[in-house]
């Protein structure tokens, strides 16, 4: 029996089911539409346009040519990393469709990943999947964003960090026992998989690809050098930011688990202020604020895992030089473009900078 596809089109970013009545839409994005940002501003305006495309397309009044068929039903649809992600807001589920071209080994290793994390009281609960299909269903999470890009007010960062975010960064390490490892090693593996990505197709810009190498290279063998010495690495989010975490009735909720692996105990704290880095909404350099940040986490598991407490303070430079090589890392498993590239360049950047900083506040 051939399985049934679903024909979704593209109007900006989003792709839209074509066959669903396009007023109950509107109303879902109304209802809904907050976790996208769509209920106001510029994008209110954008979702408003797209069901009105809809509709003329629906009349033949219009074609679009950037269309794609999908194994599964609903509303909106986006383009995310080896896949797309499906939203059914009648049913209030998420489908997480990932690239029939990705082995079944990965798909598992994403699959148990969200299942996973789905065991922490601020994560979407995976409710069915099939690794032979590659697809898993999750919870749909309605909140308020905890930014909004159509506002230019500085975001209160350790506001939230306190309030909201330390919590979420302490139960994401004690979710599971820590799995130790040797740095030099750890560094080692992370380059060389990054080596192996696919970075020298013609494509692809190669003075960006020269950069990126070297960057790694440089920030790497000091790593390497400090040989057998042990660190812990835990479960992590891999994109822990404001943009993947919503405040809603049932309190903070973190979505966009597929990064999800063992990393640095730091890495998705220091991904979290250098994210309000990259998109230019904190106003300060935040060394003050990252070193507060790391005190107040070494505080919460002092009693807890005293080890990995400990290490925080008195390697929060090398946890931090290792984060950088685990997110350049992460975001060349995506699927590499020149756009990627620029992003990745652009977080080298700022990551230098932060160093210049750091070194300035502290000169030998």
């Amino acid at each position: 029996m051939l399985e049934k596809k679903y024909r979704y089109i593209k109007f900006n970013k989003e792709y839209y089911q074509v066959k669903q009545n396009p007023l109950i839409l509107a109303w879902y994005l109304t209802l809904s539409g907050r976790s996208f940002q769509l209920r106001s501003g510029k994008k209110k305006n954008r979702a408003i346009k797209c069901v009105l495309a809809l509709i003329l397309h629906q009349l033949h009044l219009r074609k679009h040519p950037n269309a794609i068929s999908l194994s599964a039903r609903g509303n909106l649809c986006l383009g995310v990393h080896r896949g797309y992600k499906i939203f059914d807001f009648r049913r209030k589920i998420v489908r997480r469709i990932i690239d029939q071209d990705i082995d079944k080994a990965a798909v598992l290793k994403e699959i148990n990943a969200v299942r996973k994390a789905g065991r922490l009281n601020f994560t979407p609960n995976v409710m069915s999947w099939d690794i032979e299909e590659k697809w898993y269903e999750e919870d749909f999470i309605s909140g308020e964003p905890c930014y909004s890009s159509g506002k230019s007010e500085e975001v209160n960062i350790m506001k939230i960090f306190h309030k909201e975010i330390a919590s979420c960064l302490e139960q994401m390490i004690l979710l599971q026992t820590p799995i130790a490892k040797g740095l030099g090693e750890h560094v080692q593996k992370t380059i060389s998989i990054t080596e192996d990505r696919k970075l020298s197709r013609s494509a692809l810009d190669p003075k960006n690809i020269s950069t990126i190498m070297r960057y790694l290279n440089k920030i790497g063998l000091p790593l390497i050098n400090k040989g057998i010495y042990k660190i812990n690495l835990v479960f992590s989010h891999g994109d822990y930011s404001l943009v993947n975490i919503l405040r809603t009735k049932n309190g903070i909720k973190v979505i966009d688990w597929e990064g999800a692996a063992f990393r640095n105990p730091l890495y998705d704290l220091y991904n979290f202020f250098f994210t309000e880095l990259y998109y230019k909404r904190a106003k300060t350099n935040l060394v003050m604020e990252i070193n507060e940040a790391i005190l107040s986490m070494q505080a919460r598991l002092d009693t807890k895992v005293p080890d990995i407490a400990k290490s925080l303070e008195l390697f929060a430079s090398t946890y931090r030089r290792l984060y950088y090589i685990e997110r350049v890392s992460m975001l060349l498993e995506r699927e590499l473009s020149n756009q990627l590239l620029n992003v990745v360049i652009r977080s080298i950047d700022i990551f230098e900078r932060y160093e210049n900083v750091v070194e300035s506040c502290n000169p030998s």
